[in-house]
């Protein structure tokens, strides 16, 4: 029957809620609406009439990233992202970067470097558009600075020879320590920021590399040679290995 206004029930809506209107109509269920409006100086209105199926309500999609970190954060010059949705195989997933929407259908490759998030939803025919899912992630660029190491004044007498090629030089027991800095350096025109960070290690011999450890916030790197030989051994090659690590870009050795 077409409603009254003096007999019907009166539409109110609510204040501060997200989504205002009826909730009358259930998952898979059809719903008449009949409606008029009715105001006291005014005939009232034609009958709107709808018919509305409540749909089922869809799972949000969630991503899965792959790469090789460059940190405990940030993903090393590229990061792939793969988005799944469970149970619902006739689903067609959505996704937004930077205000530009695409139909999920692969992997997506992100290489830019920075914080790229990526918004993702999933759509089907007779169902609700699912809630969005946000996935963000951190790419640091390509190395951009290089290393060079420098020796102290009067600390090159103690070594036997450096081969850069090889970051190799031959030391003495006799030395009780040799004073070394690893300097940062970028091609002209460019500064180096704060917060890098530089680390070394060392191989003795033919005995495995070490493990790498921090430098000086300054580069300052100081080597016990006596504490790697023991009698009757007079001397060992030691070769070292370097590498230096800005925000937002990768170790110099990737």
């Amino acid at each position: 029957e077409a409603p009254e206004c003096e007999t019907s029930l009166k539409y109110v809506e609510e204040q501060g809620v997200i989504e205002p209107g009826l909730d009358v109509v259930r998952r898979g269920e059809t719903v008449r609406v009949r409606a008029i409006l009715c105001h006291p100086l005014h005939q009232k209105s034609l009958v709107a009439d709808a018919e509305i199926t409540g749909n089922e309500h869809m799972n949000p999609p969630w991503c899965n990233a792959t790469g090789v970190l460059s940190t405990t954060t940030a993903y090393a010059l590229q990061v792939n992202v793969a988005v799944y949705i469970d149970r619902q195989p006739g689903a067609t997933i959505y996704y937004k970067i930077g205000g530009v929407t695409r139909e999920y259908t692969a992997p997506i490759e992100v290489v830019e470097g920075g914080s790229t998030l990526i918004e993702t939803w999933a759509e089907q025919e007779g169902f609700d558009t699912s809630t969005t899912t946000k996935c963000r992630y951190d790419v640091d660029e390509a190395a951009r600075l290089s290393v060079k190491p420098v020796w102290q004044e009067g600390e090159a007498r103690h070594i036997g020879g450096f081969v850069h090629d090889a970051q190799a030089f031959l030391v003495h027991r006799g030395v009780e320590r040799l004073h070394l800095s690893l300097v940062p350096e970028l091609p002209d025109g460019m500064i180096v920021e704060e917060g890098f960070r530089i680390q070394y290690r060392l191989q003795q011999a033919d005995a495995p590399m070490g493990q790498w450890r921090s430098a000086a916030t300054n580069g300052s790197v100081w080597l016990r040679p006596g504490e790697l030989l023991s009698p009757p051994t007079a001397t060992t090659r030691l070769r070292m290995q370097w590498r230096v690590k800005e925000p937002g870009y990768v170790w110099t050795d990737l």
